[in-house]
Order: C-alpha cells, then sequence, then structure tokens
C-alpha cells in the first residue's frame, strides 16, 4: 500500500514541475514579445518628427512671399531707342498686394524697352522746361526709351497723338495711383509724372505680349 501512495505522489510531483516549468517559458516569451513594437514606436516618431518640421517650414515660407515686396530705389534698364510708338498707360490690379502702370508699345520689338524710374520733387515739360503743376503726393518720374503716338516717326494711327505735353492722363484713380501726368517726348523718349499717395516699393518690368511691348511697373499695397 505504501508503495502505491509513494507512486502516486511521485506522478503528481511530475506533474507540477511540468506545469511550472511551462509557466516559465510562457512568461518569457511574453516579456520578450514587447522589442518589435518599440522599435516601430520609435521610427513612426521619427517620421512624424520629420513631417510636422517640414509643414512648419512650407508654412513660414509661405507666409514670407505672400506679399510683393520690393525695394523704393530707382530702377534702370539701359536697351537700344525703340522707335515704335508708345501709346496707352493702363493701370490695373494685378493681385491683392500690388497695383500697377503698364505703358504699351506698339508692336513687338527686337530687344527689351528701356526705362528709368526715380522719385522727384518736381515735373517739367521736356523739352521746353515748363513746370507741371501736380496734385499732393509722392511724385515718381518715368522715362520710357520710345517716342509716344504721335512724337515719332512710325506712322501708326497718324493723326493721333498720346497726349499734350503737360496734360493729364485719363485713367480711373486708385488708393495709390492718383495721377499720371504726360510730360512730353523728345528724342524718342516719353516722360510721365506718376503721383502715389506716398512713396511706396516698385518693381518694373518689360515684355512682349499679344503682338505689343509692354513697360509696367508694380507698386506694393501691403
Amino acid at each position: 500500500m505504501r508503495r502505491q501512495v509513494t507512486g502516486l505522489c511521485i506522478g503528481v510531483l511530475a506533474l507540477v514541475l511540468a506545469a511550472v516549468a511551462g509557466c516559465s517559458t510562457r512568461a518569457q516569451t511574453q516579456s520578450a514579445s514587447p522589442t518589435t513594437p518599440m522599435v516601430a514606436s520609435t521610427v513612426s516618431s521619427a517620421i512624424t518628427s520629420s513631417d510636422l518640421s517640414t509643414v512648419s517650414t512650407s508654412s513660414l515660407a509661405s507666409s514670407a512671399i505672400s506679399c510683393k515686396t520690393w525695394g523704393t530705389a530707382k530702377e534702370v534698364s539701359i536697351q537700344p531707342t525703340i522707335l515704335s510708338e508708345l501709346y496707352a498707360a493702363q493701370v490695373s490690379t494685378p493681385d491683392a498686394c500690388s497695383e500697377q502702370i503698364d505703358f504699351v508699345i506698339n508692336g513687338v520689338q527686337s530687344n527689351p524697352a528701356g526705362y528709368s524710374v526715380d522719385w522727384t520733387s518736381s515735373l517739367s515739360q521736356d523739352p521746353s522746361g515748363k513746370p507741371i503743376n501736380v496734385g499732393n503726393g509722392a511724385l515718381l518720374l518715368v522715362v520710357i526709351h520710345a517716342p509716344a503716338q504721335g512724337y515719332g516717326n512710325s506712322g501708326h494711327q497718324p493723326g493721333k497723338i498720346l497726349a499734350n505735353p503737360g496734360a493729364q492722363m485719363n485713367i480711373s484713380p486708385s488708393n495709390v495711383i492718383r495721377e499720371i501726368w504726360f510730360a512730353g517726348s523728345f528724342e524718342n523718349q516719353s516722360n510721365f509724372g506718376v503721383v502715389l499717395d506716398h512713396q511706396r516699393p516698385h518693381h518694373t518690368s518689360t515684355y512682349t505680349k499679344d503682338g505689343y511691348t509692354h513697360v509696367t511697373i508694380q507698386f506694393a499695397v501691403a
């Protein structure tokens, strides 16, 4: 009888030891398994940080270029004189950050139009020198290296002239561009006085489009 009890006890003890060993193996396996999620979490965190940095930089760049800014210094472009005639001066608002004056020259030229843009305290007719009384504000002298309509020899629209020297141009004034005065055209150069509300940063460019040559002056409004 004692031998049976002893054998039973040994069998029970073997089962207990086997169970304990199984629990230990599972515990070790579970403690090792979080290693993979930790690596994935680190990579995910790095990507998120990079993405946020890129978005932040893009936002700052977008804010920085949201409005045009130019200087107020004199602008000059020296080019061969254009013999085609300048026949229009148009005021428009190309975008929310600027207003512009577009001087239109008939025909596409072989070279860009030359110009000079600078602030001045007074305006006079060319070539007589007779003073022109302009309105209050900042006065910008604009010289385009092309004759005005009716002052050249191109024969474009004969009998018509852009304006008489000393005359105010017919434009729709804005809060920024108040007046444009024609100061005359002499030796294939046309002179204009532009009255603004105050000195503003500006940018001058020349280009061709739809068979015409343009000299455009943009003024920052923001």
